[in-house]
Order: C-alpha cells, then sequence, then structure tokens
C-alpha cells in the first residue's frame, strides 16, 4: 500500500499516467503529475473487525468539484468522509500495491462534524474567534518584534521576519478578519447583535449555522459535509443551501458532502457517487444522474428508488 503526495506545479494529464505505466515501484511512495488533482484513494478497504464497511472505493477529487455521496443509513458514506479527513485508515494489506491514498501537497480538510460547543455561555463571537488564532498570534509576535526594535534598534533578523509575518497575515486575511467574520455571520441571517449572546442560547439548527461559519472561515481546501441538511426545517435549509452556493461560487474550496435530499443535489453538486454496501455504486456528474431519475415511463424517481433499481440490475448481472 503507498501514500503518494501528489505534485501540481508540473501536471500531465490522467491518460498520459496510465499510459506511462501508472505505479513505478513495488511499494514506494512516487510522486504524481495528474492534472488538477487534489485527493485520490484507490481500492480502498476499510473493515471494523469482522464487519467489511468499504469495498475497493476508488475515488477522486479535484479542484473546486463539488461531490454528493448518496446512499441509504449504514451505506458507508461517512465512513467514506471519516477515511478523506483521517480518522480512520484502510485495511489493505501493506504488500497491496494497487491501493493507496494520494493528496497534492498539503490539503486541510475541514469536516463539520456532529455539532458539539462544550461551554454553552461562551459568547458566539468568541467562538468564532477561535478559528482565527493563526492570525492574533501572528499579531502577538509582530507587536513583540516591534518592541524589540524599538529597544535594540535595527535588527536585520527580526526585520526578515516580520516581513514574513506581514505576508502570512495577507495570506490568512488578517487584515480583515472582523469584517470577514460580520459578513458572514449576517449572510447566514443572524444580526450582528446576536455575536454578543451565549452559543447555549441557540436552537441545534441555529448551532449548525455557526460551526459551519467557523469552518468556512477557516477557508480549507476541501470541505467534508456530512448530512449538512438533515436536521434543519425547510426555511433554515434554503438559506444554507443559499450562502453555500454563494460562498463555493468565489472559492477554489472542493467540497464533498453526503446527503439524501434531492434539493442539496439540484443547488450544490457538480458530481453524484451513490454508495451501496460499502461499494460505489456509480460516480458521474449531476445530469447523468438526472437522467437516471428519469423512469421508463417519464415518472421521476426518488433516490432511494434509484438505488434500489441499480442494486437490482446488479444482482442480474
Amino acid at each position: 500500500m503507498v501514500s503518494i503526495v501528489l505534485e501540481k506545479e508540473s501536471r500531465i494529464c490522467r491518460e498520459d499516467y496510465i499510459d506511462n505505466g501508472g505505479w513505478e515501484g513495488p511499494g514506494e511512495a512516487r510522486v504524481l503529475f495528474l492534472s488538477n488533482m487534489r485527493y485520490q484513494i484507490k481500492h480502498a478497504l476499510v473493515q471494523y473487525g469482522a464487519n467489511t464497511i468499504l469495498e475497493d472505493v476508488n475515488f477522486e477529487i479535484h479542484d473546486n468539484e463539488k461531490i454528493a455521496v448518496v446512499g441509504r443509513n449504514g451505506c458507508g458514506k461517512t465512513t467514506l468522509l471519516k477515511l478523506i479527513v483521517g480518522d480512520i485508515h484502510m485495511n489493505n494489506p501493506d504488500s497491496d500495491e494497487e491501493c493507496g491514498i494520494m493528496m497534492a501537497g498539503k490539503q486541510e480538510i475541514g469536516f463539520l462534524r456532529q455539532i458539539s460547543f462544550p461551554d454553552g455561555e461562551v459568547t458566539v463571537e468568541e467562538e468564532i474567534k477561535k478559528t482565527f488564532a493563526p492570525i492574533f498570534d501572528c499579531e502577538k509576535r509582530m507587536a513583540e518584534i516591534e518592541t524589540l526594535l524599538q529597544q535594540k534598534g535595527e535588527n536585520q533578523s527580526l526585520f526578515y521576519e516580520y516581513d514574513n509575518l506581514q505576508k502570512k497575515m495577507e495570506a490568512l486575511r488578517g487584515y480583515s478578519w472582523k469584517q470577514d467574520m460580520e459578513v458572514m455571520f449576517q449572510q447566514f441571517g443572524f444580526p450582528l447583535e446576536d455575536l454578543k449572546r451565549p452559543i447555549g442560547s441557540f436552537s441545534g439548527g441555529q448551532q449548525t449555522k455557526v460551526a459551519f461559519i467557523k469552518l468556512l472561515l477557516s477557508k480549507p481546501d476541501i470541505l467534508l459535509l456530512d448530512e449538512p441538511t438533515g436536521g434543519l426545517d425547510p426555511v433554515v435549509r434554503r438559506e444554507f443551501l443559499y450562502v453555500l452556493q454563494s460562498e463555493l461560487m468565489d472559492e477554489r474550496m472542493s467540497i464533498i458532502f453526503s446527503t439524501h435530499i434531492t434539493e442539496d443535489l439540484d443547488k450544490v453538486a457538480d458530481y453524484v457517487a451513490m454508495m451501496e454496501k460499502g461499494r460505489l455504486l456509480f460516480y458521474e456528474t449531476k445530469d447523468e444522474l438526472l437522467e437516471r431519475l428519469t423512469g421508463e415511463n417519464g415518472e421521476r424517481l426518488s433516490l432511494k428508488q434509484l438505488m434500489v433499481k441499480l442494486c437490482r440490475e446488479g444482482e442480474k448481472k
């Protein structure tokens, strides 16, 4: 089994990679050059004791893709997300050279987990500001350097460190964090005065929105959402999808989300992966899925009906 870092500075297309022989050596980590690839899973096997949860799963994430993972409860959707974020690992034998996980450099992966704010007395603003800890660390060190320069005069190494900290602040949007926080908070339908309210005074749906605000403000490369709209009422779900659409329009963020709600697919997804019993039934574009959702007599099938139909077709093969 191999773990591989993909270099993105120099790319070749997937056809060239396949034509040139794929893996280069047994069990060795190799640098691959794949077009706009961020993350790839090859032939994943995940087991809990004697139970197989994922079997022979191949999954790819490219720049700015929005992928919906659908399927009934227990099919392996959450396990796949946990594998991507690194909470669990593949159980393939080390001698299996055809399997592995590959990433394009260092990818920041954000995962909207089951919501839990341990201290309900903390204000929403204090909770959201935890996201900006790297910015505050930069500000603290910059202030220390300014004091040292006043005390010691010119120092080339301190000037160099200060310059690097300024560049880091710009990359982190450190000079506009407060404005970014307030704008996004209002986008999710909150008045600014709610920033001063204790997080425990909000409903479960509102706390989900606060957790999602924190995640978006952290600017991950890959965003994972496990049934993000499942527990929301229709009004909140529409607000959530609207903001998600608007945010992703301006970001190069890739998003993978599990869902059983067709509206989520229509609003957000570019690609759809359907799972059943730990395997991928298909992995294709949303338009191809919509064609599948049309029955033989022109009626619109539900995701559940489509899944049953595909399972039956698979059993006949």
